[in-house]
């Protein structure tokens, strides 16, 4: 299933050129709800741009590829890098996370889960972790993966 590609599951979404501010957000809706949220960071119109959203949902959040390769996407010419979301109730890449993730192989796919940020690939479910513990780690593990 494409989550995004229904235009009423992209209402939860928004963007900011910040990186302090898609940080400081993401943190806190990650750790004070039980749903899965999303950051997503690349550029759009030769600008840094993060994507921030939900679907309200405990078990899937839209990917990249729903967002950007739909019908009528709302970011249409964003060039996605990273794409991080939450999991609230395990540290684990699931088979959907996976596939979505063979999508579109040029970006950096991790999960956020108990101060954790674990990435993953198509084919791992955890290739390396480490800890985030406050917003300047968060934001300097963004910068080193739009580098």
């Amino acid at each position: 299933e494409n989550k995004g590609e229904d235009w009423m599951d992209r209402l939860l979404y928004t963007t900011t050129n910040s990186v302090y501010n898609a940080s400081n957000v993401f943190l806190f809706v990650a750790g004070n709800t039980n749903v899965e949220w999303t950051l997503k960071g690349g550029y759009k119109d030769g600008r840094r741009t993060f994507i921030l959203g939900t679907n309200n949902n405990e078990n899937q959040v839209s990917s990249i590829n729903g967002l950007i390769n739909t019908k009528d996407p709302f970011f249409l010419t964003f060039k996605p890098m990273i794409d991080i979301h939450s999991h609230p109730y395990n540290p684990f890449a699931s088979l959907r996370d996976m596939d979505n993730a063979r999508l579109l192989r040029d970006i950096r796919y991790s999960i956020y889960y108990e101060n954790n940020i674990i990435n993953y690939t198509d084919q791992n479910d955890n290739t390396y972790s480490i800890s985030v513990n406050s917003m300047n780690d968060l934001m300097r593990y963004i910068f080193q993966q739009l580098r």
